[in-house]
């Protein structure tokens, strides 16, 4: 099976004080490693930029010459106007994946395809949507969506958030050992954090 994942690196990083998809880690940047672990089980990956897009994209392109890279043009509309741009004309299944969450590595997505997959041999009994990683009774990212979810936040209204599109679809959470999937970036302190967690 074939899937996509779209990273979402648009934001301005305000609260952070930053562009925190560039910030170093582990002789990378943070995308670096989320790109990795999307290559995992992706074949198409999307990262999805919007403040700080020339940046980004001399980064990308000397970097992940096979990754292709979208403009947001409107990133001030939030991240799920990031959302939508990466989706458009992908039928899935498709990882989302926030640039600010590097810790969720490559097991993750294993996991959590290899559950798509389970549930799409019994698709007659199952109608699974959303599937989302689990630890300790919390879910995290990424997340990913069927082709009947895609549809749905496609036709969404744009003011929207992705977690209120996802509110009425079914989903399966699957439990995952890496605690780093509920990890984000919106502090310098949470940063620092995660830079402990890669040895740095």
């Amino acid at each position: 099976m074939q899937y996509s994942a779209v990273i979402l690196a648009g934001g301005k990083g305000a609260r952070a004080g930053g562009y925190k998809p560039l910030w170093p880690l582990g002789g990378q940047v943070v995308i670096d490693w989320v790109v990795q672990s999307a290559l995992t089980v992706c074949s198409n990956i999307r990262i999805v930029g919007g403040f700080y897009f020339e940046s980004l994209q001399d980064h990308v392109e000397a970097t992940h010459g096979h990754v292709m890279l979208l403009r947001n043009e409107t990133p001030d509309r939030g991240m799920f106007s990031s959302v939508c741009v990466g989706l458009a004309n992908l039928d899935g299944p498709v990882f989302i994946h926030p640039a600010d969450i590097p810790g969720a590595d490559g097991g993750v997505y294993r996991v959590m395809a290899a559950e798509f997959e389970q549930h799409a041999k019994a698709a007659a009994h199952s109608q699974v949507q959303v599937i989302r990683p689990l630890f300790n009774g919390r879910p995290g990212h990424p997340i990913l969506l069927a082709p009947s979810a895609i549809q749905v936040v496609q036709q969404a209204d744009p003011t929207t958030t992705l977690r209120d599109v996802l509110v009425s679809l079914h989903k399966v959470d699957v439990p995952v050992k890496n605690r780093w999937i509920l990890k984000d970036m919106n502090t310098k302190a949470q940063y620092e954090h995660l830079k402990r967690h890669f040895g740095l």
